[in-house]
């Protein structure tokens, strides 16, 4: 992953129409005016997901108050994406260091842990938006949001 586009997904919303936006926004703001900062802790470096893995991730510890608050968004959101095909009751925190194509022989790579990563302190959320182009994917801010 590019710099830039390393993140924390909480709510993973797809595609929607332009015209949804601001109606998405609308729906997110009470959520996040609601919510309070937390921390994550880490837990591993891991491949995911489990059987065909693409991905190297950082992966942080199961935390109640991330849990609830995808819940809460995803509540807010029902009504205007009734059904979100990309939505996980129990969210597993994580960042994605690398993607990959699958491979037959992931096994043989050994993901050293780091000796200790600081607790991550989550006091915002932006909305962001995937922009294709060349062959590739990269991710803009679209709109940031700040909790209580």
């Amino acid at each position: 992953m590019r710099r830039k586009n390393i993140h924390l997904t909480l709510y993973f919303i797809g595609n929607i129409p332009v015209e949804q936006f601001e109606e998405v926004t609308a729906g997110i703001a009470p959520c996040v005016q609601a919510q309070k900062k937390f921390t994550l802790e880490f837990d591993a470096l891991c491949f995911a997901p489990g059987r065909k893995p693409r991905m190297i991730w950082m992966k942080y510890k199961k935390n109640f108050a991330f849990s609830s608050f995808a819940q809460t968004v995803h509540g807010a959101l029902k009504r205007i994406i009734p059904a979100n095909k990309f939505y996980f009751p129990e969210p597993v925190p994580h960042i994605t260091l690398a993607r990959f194509h699958s491979m037959k022989n992931y096994t043989d790579i050994q993901l050293t842990e780091p000796l200790s990563l600081a607790p991550l302190h989550i006091e915002s959320c932006e909305l962001w938006e995937t922009i294709h182009a060349g062959g590739r994917s990269d991710y803009q801010s679209v709109r940031s949001f700040h909790f209580s």
